[in-house]
């Protein structure tokens, strides 16, 4: 990344936090237009369901609405994320199967730990899916840790 970029970047998140400071005290204060409401509604209702912000991603209106747009890049990128590790995950499971399946016990207890664990995984995204929705709805420019950055450079 060169120097330019740098202090464009830095720019850009001066701007956001700014905007997003703004919307927060126009949501304290009750003072928040329609339009505002409308799209914290559709970010937090992409962070639920981020099939719909990758809609919303490639929507032309949706790029004229700064807070809109950056929440429906990062739901994305979690999307996407969830959805890589789910695949690997599964895998891994299906290949231990193979592995050690052909003992009854073994394949037992595989099968109990990976159900477990799916059940856990699921619970966690679930739970991380509404913090962030919540975050959306305040109006909170909010950013998926380690990813978002990365697969927002191939969503531009």
């Amino acid at each position: 990344m060169s120097y330019d970029d740098n202090e464009k970047s830095e720019r850009i998140d001066a701007e956001q936090s700014a905007k997003t400071e703004q919307a927060k005290s126009d949501f304290d204060t009750g003072i928040i237009s329609a339009e505002q409401k409308n799209e914290r509604f559709l970010a937090a209702i992409g962070w639920l369901f981020p099939f719909v912000a990758l809609i919303l991603v490639f929507i032309k209106t949706t790029k004229s609405k700064p807070f809109l747009y950056n929440n429906s890049r990062q739901a994305v990128a979690y999307g996407a994320v969830f959805l890589a590790s789910s695949i690997i995950l599964s895998v891994l499971a299906a290949v231990l199967k193979l592995m050690v399946g052909f003992v009854p016990f073994f394949k037992i207890i595989i099968d109990g730990v990976s159900g477990m664990f799916s059940c856990i995984v699921i619970l966690a995204v679930v739970l991380y899916s509404l913090i962030m929705a919540i975050r959306a709805f305040q109006g909170e420019n909010v950013r998926f840790p380690y990813f978002g950055d990365i697969i927002e450079q191939y969503i531009n």
